[in-house]
Order: structure tokens, then C-alpha cells, then sequence
């Protein structure tokens, strides 16, 4: 994995980590199909709580993780497909425990 691929994975499971406490379902709210993390509406925090900045107030987490996740440092297709890929994990690992 590339540094920058660790730093974006890393950065996305933390965050992820973080909504597993703050928000237990996240990963079935979140719409992989329409996350756009440019958007501020669209983007994971948006989809959660409604716009970004709501979203932002309510996670508990280094800024430095957040930053990461909407910084422009990183381009937008390897951060959503981190999400989507964190995303349909936890679907999966969900319904192999609770059934599908």
C-alpha cells in the first residue's frame, strides 16, 4: 500500500471507528451509491447529520483525521472508495452476524 493509501485508510477506519460509537448503524444510513466528499451534504458526515458542519460537531476525533477526509491533500477517488469499501465491510460483516 502506498503512504498516501495507508494515510487514507487509516484516517477512514479511525473516523469509522468513531461513528461505531456515535452512530452504531452508520454504515447502513451512509448511501455509498451518492457519497461525494467534496459535497457538503453528500459526504459521510453530511449524510449522517444532515450537512457537514452538524456532522463535524458531533464526532469526537483528532482534526488532523477530519482533515484528511475532507482535505484537499487527497483526491476524491481514493478517499470515497476508502469509505465505500469501509462501507460494504461492515454490511457484510453485519449480515454474516445478524443474517441477511
Amino acid at each position: 500500500m502506498l503512504t498516501d493509501e495507508l494515510v487514507i485508510f487509516e484516517a477512514v477506519n479511525d473516523l469509522a471507528e468513531e461513528f461505531d460509537t456515535t452512530c452504531p448503524d452508520w454504515f447502513w444510513i451512509v448511501n455509498p451509491d451518492t457519497l461525494d466528499m467534496t459535497s457538503f451534504t453528500l459526504c459521510i458526515m453530511g449524510q449522517l447529520a444532515g450537512n457537514y458542519l452538524i456532522g463535524a460537531g458531533r464526532v469526537d476525533i483528532d482534526n488532523s483525521k477530519v482533515a484528511i477526509n475532507y482535505g484537499s491533500n487527497t483526491s476524491k477517488r481514493p478517499l470515497e472508495a476508502s469509505w465505500v469499501e469501509e462501507i460494504n465491510n461492515r454490511r457484510s460483516d453485519w449480515l454474516a452476524v445478524n443474517g441477511a
